[in-house]
């Protein structure tokens, strides 16, 4: 795992303890401009972040665009 994936979880833990939808999602848009390809790690906490906050819509997008869905993937849909 690369830093910036755990800078990018890092700030979608504390987006979720903050409750801000907003700057999760605009994480999310940023995140393919900075990776090309983000790992399951990272799209697995995206999607728990936004489940966490009630935007099970969208979370359930992120989750379908999960290249390879492990375990922790399963257990949080």
């Amino acid at each position: 795992m690369s830093s910036s994936s755990n800078y990018y979880v890092s700030l979608l833990k504390l987006f979720c303890e903050s409750q801000n939808q907003t700057q999760a999602k605009k994480l999310h848009c940023l995140l393919p401009k900075t990776i090309t390809h983000p790992e399951t790690f990272i799209l697995n906490n995206l999607f728990s972040t936004s489940s966490k906050l009630g935007n099970l819509e969208y979370a359930y997008r992120v989750f379908d665009h999960i290249p390879q869905s492990n375990l922790f993937s399963w257990n949080a849909l």
